[in-house]
This record gives structure tokens, C-alpha cells and sequence, in this order.
């Protein structure tokens, strides 16, 4: 079982969101804690907040979305009905592209979760990584970009370079953190570089025991590769024993996406 926050970051839905859809019966909590009053969720609902998410960009209202998820629509059932909302919107595409645009994604990102939920979860050790890094609370995980950068400038200016691909940690604030995203960027280094009240310079800590999972192509993917992984934890008696981080393999900015490849981290126990 998740905390709403851990549930709304790997969902990249906000905790708001979550309590809003929890107050009109259309994603309820798998607990709610009597003693403390938080809220659970199993990765098991990923399914049904995916094709809630997914009836909502077709423009159906929250009253008609309860009603079908209500029904136990089937993945094949949404995507024949996102099928025929494609040739609708196909059919006023002056007014409509951008719309048709997100219902393609949407279809392509369905038929794809039935491949992904066959990817392998590996279970290992990470070795601890010297790194610079910044870490800086943002309103979402698009800032990533804008601080990598700036680190990178900062390196420069010292003459250091990257020793390996971007790594980037994420932070759970908790119940309370429904909107914001802790993030920290690092990049890994050999040479010495001079720590500022911005940039850290350290050991990023060894992880004894790691469920990973390796993402390929488009970031927009990453929800099914998530629930993949998260599903394994549940189902195999582990829980989540510290902030989850993304090892970029492979992919920059301006190349193709379908070409991105990265591996999924998260510290586990018993």
C-alpha cells in the first residue's frame, strides 16, 4: 500500500486531485487509516485512475465517468471507444486537433501498457555515486530540464565535466505536499569541484536493496512503467523504504524519444 503522496507522484496526478476523485466515489482509497486518517492506495488502481483519466479527456463528465468505470469497463472496450472518438475528432479537425492529438496518445499509451506489464523488475544493489547536484522544491517535474542546466554551467565554469549520465531523486513531502514536486538533480563527477549554498558536492548514498525496472522511450510513458514496477513491490511483500530515483541511460534534449531509455529505483525493505 502507497501514501497519497508516494501514489500522486508516481501517478502524476496531484493529492488534490486524488481527494477530489475520493469524494465523488470515483477513486476511493484501497484504506483509509482509522487512527490517523491517511489514505492508502493500492498500485493495483492505477488501472482504474488511468482509464478515469482517459474518459475525462475525451470530455465525458465526472457523472458519466462513474458510470462507466461503475460497468468494470474492459482496456479493449476503452480503446475501441478512444477509436471511435479518434475518427469523431478526425472528422472536425479544424476545431479539434489538439484534442485528437491527446486521445492518439492516450490510445497508444493503452495498447502499450499490455506489453509493458511484461517487463522484468530486477532486484540489486546501488553502489553509492559521487556527484554535484541541486535540489530545489518546483511546482512540477518539468523544472528538471532548467536545473540541469544550471548545474552544468556551474561544472563549466570550473572546468569540471559530467562522468556518467543524469540522475535525478525525488522526495516524498508527505500528506501534506499535494501540489509541489522535491527534486534533486545530480550529475556524476570525477574531478574536484568547489560546493556552494546551491550546488552540493557528495556521496549519493549506496541503496542495499533496489527494485529496478528499465523504461524505454517517451517520458509521457513512464505511468505504465511505474505501475509495473509498484506492482511487483505490492505483490511480492516489499514496501518502499526511501526516495525512488531515475538513472538516465540513454537520451538528451532534442533527441528522438522513442530512443530515451532510463532505469527505475526504488529502495525497498521488508
Amino acid at each position: 500500500m502507497f501514501r497519497v503522496g508516494e501514489f500522486a507522484r508516481m501517478s502524476q496526478v496531484s493529492a488534490r486531485m486524488l481527494r477530489h476523485y475520493d469524494e465523488l466515489g470515483l477513486l476511493k482509497p484501497a484504506r483509509v487509516d482509522t487512527f490517523t486518517g491517511y489514505r492508502y492506495y493500492s498500485a493495483s488502481q492505477l488501472a482504474r485512475l488511468r482509464r478515469l483519466l482517459a474518459l475525462r479527456d475525451m470530455g465525458l463528465s465526472l457523472e458519466q465517468v462513474g458510470l462507466l468505470l461503475d460497468n468494470d469497463i474492459t482496456p479493449e472496450q476503452l480503446i475501441g471507444m478512444l477509436k471511435l472518438k479518434e475518427v469523431e475528432l478526425a472528422q472536425k479537425i479544424s476545431e479539434g486537433q489538439s484534442q485528437l492529438e491527446r486521445v492518439k496518445a492516450w490510445l497508444k499509451q493503452l495498447e502499450r501498457s499490455l506489453e509493458v506489464s511484461k517487463k522484468e523488475v530486477i532486484l540489486k544493489s546501488i553502489e553509492p555515486l559521487r556527484v554535484a547536484s541541486i535540489r530545489e522544491v518546483t511546482p512540477t517535474y518539468y523544472e528538471a530540464a532548467d536545473l540541469s542546466k544550471e548545474l552544468l554551467e556551474y561544472m563549466g565554469q570550473h572546468g569540471v565535466e559530467p562522468s556518467g549520465k543524469l540522475v535525478i531523486v525525488y522526495y516524498t513531502g508527505g500528506e501534506d505536499k499535494e501540489f509541489d514536486v522535491d527534486q534533486e538533480i545530480c550529475l556524476p563527477i570525477e574531478a574536484a569541484l568547489p560546493a556552494t549554498d546551491r550546488v552540493r558536492v557528495y556521496d549519493l548514498p549506496a541503496i542495499e536493496t533496489a527494485a529496478t525496472i528499465i523504461h524505454e522511450g517517451p517520458w509521457e510513458n513512464l505511468l505504465d512503467t511505474y505501475g509495473t514496477l509498484l506492482t511487483w513491490i505490492e505483490n511480492n511483500g516489499y514496501h518502499i523504504a526511501g526516495p525512488n530515483r531515475d538513472y538516465f541511460l540513454r537520451g538528451a534534449e532534442g533527441d528522438d524519444p522513442n530512443t530515451y531509455m532510463s532505469e527505475l529505483v526504488f529502495p525497498v525493505a521488508r
